[in-house]
């Protein structure tokens, strides 16, 4: 029985932050995506649904990233 990987997009202005965090759950068998602090990742998530994309079943948000508030990308789930 094969279960779906499941994907985890990280975004995280530190370079090195990612990194680590890219190597950790990549070890554990998780399909990562890193995006710079930049991305406007709402307008992302939006597309990927519009696309009919699986979104990523994990969104690791450093808090400082684009002074939003991380609990707006909740709505888009």
């Amino acid at each position: 029985m094969n279960i779906p990987q499941k994907t985890v997009l990280i975004v995280q202005p530190a370079k090195h932050q990612a990194q680590v965090w890219y190597s950790a759950l990549s070890s554990q068998d998780l399909a990562v995506i890193v995006e710079s602090a930049n991305v406007d990742l709402m307008a992302m998530l939006t597309q990927m649904r519009t696309a009919k994309l699986n979104l990523p079943d994990l969104i690791l948000l450093d808090l400082a990233v684009n002074g939003v508030s991380p609990y707006v990308y909740c709505i888009v789930t």
